[in-house]
């Protein structure tokens, strides 16, 4: 099935103009690759990321079609789309909020597909070039060395955004007739890694909270308790995971920031598994954990109370990590979230970077096409001249994969 899958999408782009299609990433219902279009020197032009899913709920679909323009849409699709209002008259990769612009949180969706007789539904996607949250902490864990501060802050203001936008579609007012989205399942492999900012944090690619696909709009006549457990064990909140008692709510999406925050600063993705909220426990930092500032392990720990209302708003978040990043002696993340060129470039590769992988296909970047309809469709040019463009790239990004995501 995974041969039969690629070789579909594979077909697809050499359909619709494209030289290539390469796999990024394969889920238990989910497909993903970067199709790739080369200039007349063989060099990389343009590149998107594709998503392909076949286990399409036709009954969940997004429902407020006034938002997304189309009704029926799956539910990702449907939300993605709902989600661009916000964007309206922005730079690309930027979003307007209250303050002026910020990143932007969330992925951008090009153009959709829907197939009934194959149950199928395809996203044409920004391609983001730095992989997840997930691989970057695999990569920190085996050099041995945590996540910098500074890009954890750059982070959680990044989920805040999003979950605001989220709240209300926009960051700047409620939409008349919007309806919250729960997420359901943040964690790091649902976190990709865009291009580098021209906003905020400048030395960080830019955090996009992605795959809506397990999201759950709230009907406001409905009741929003004793729903399926839909997500990933580690990172569900109480109410998600059987405390029948509590409904889905922007709360819902507090924990599931704060648990993936402490689940970084941790280095240990079980970090949330296994708790005994009967007993009144919660997570707790491990000794990595305990090696960052009071203040972020304050707000973290804020954000995962067992009780919905225990838990800090989303009001009261954003104004906190405002208050936390602002320039002046409050501010925690040491001045990297306003910082200059020459700054950025002083600090790039130094002990405040983050450990990304290197884009595999960046722009400008040689490739070598096959002609071979048997083989794969080709590969970057190992002895490509052109030095590596991270940190000047103005363009693109990814969608997610899946992973051991859970449905009961």
């Amino acid at each position: 099935m995974k041969t039969n899958k690629f070789a579909y999408l594979k077909r697809d782009a050499k359909a619709a103009g494209w030289q290539a299609s390469l796999p990024l990433g394969l889920g238990s219902q989910d497909c993903v690759s970067v199709w790739i279009k080369t200039n007349a020197n063989g060099k990389i032009s343009e590149r998107i990321a594709v998503k392909d899913n076949y286990d399409t709920d036709w009954e969940k679909c997004y429902p407020l079609a006034q938002f997304s323009g189309e009704e029926d849409l799956p539910m990702e699709r449907g939300v993605l789309y709902a989600l661009k209002h916000a964007k309206a008259n922005a730079p690309a990769g930027s979003i307007m909020s209250a303050s002026g612009l910020v990143n932007d949180p969330t992925p951008n969706i090009l153009t959709h597909k829907v197939d009934k007789v194959l149950n199928l539904a395809r996203c044409h996607l920004e391609y983001y070039p730095y992989g997840d949250l997930a691989e970057v902490m695999a990569t920190h864990l085996e050099d041995g060395g945590g996540f910098p501060e500074p890009f954890l802050w750059c982070l959680f203001s990044c989920l805040a955004d999003a979950a605001l936008l989220l709240q209300q579609g926009h960051l700047q007012r409620t939409l008349q007739g919007w309806w919250v989205i729960v997420h359901r399942d943040i964690k790091p492999e649902n976190i990709f890694l865009g291009p580098f900012s021209s906003n905020e944090y400048p030395l960080y690619p830019v955090p996009k909270l992605a795959d809506f696909g397990t999201a759950y709009v709230i009907d406001p006549a409905e009741d929003a308790t004793a729903l399926e457990s839909r997500g990933t064990r580690n990172y569900l909140a109480p109410e998600q995971n059987g405390h029948d008692s509590m409904p889905l709510c922007t709360q819902t999406n507090i924990y599931g920031i704060g648990i993936t925050l402490m689940a970084l600063m941790n280095l240990d993705r079980e970090t949330g598994r296994d708790i005994d909220w009967d007993r009144d426990r919660k997570p707790v930092f491990d000794d990595t954990g305990k090696l960052y500032t009071e203040s972020l392990r304050e707000l973290v720990s804020q954000c995962i109370d067992f009780d919905v209302q225990d838990r800090i708003s989303l009001e009261n978040l954003r104004a906190r990590l405002e208050e936390h990043t602002a320039p002046g002696d409050e501010d925690k993340s040491s001045g990297f979230r306003r910082m200059t060129a020459e700054q950025v470039h002083s600090w790039r590769n130094g002990p405040h970077d983050l450990n990304v992988r290197p884009d595999p296909y960046r722009l400008r970047m040689s490739f070598d096409v096959s002609s071979d309809e048997e083989s794969g469709d080709g590969e970057p040019m190992t002895d490509d001249e052109e030095e590596s463009e991270q940190g000047e790239e103005p363009t693109e990004g990814s969608e997610e994969t899946d992973d051991e995501s859970m449905e009961d």
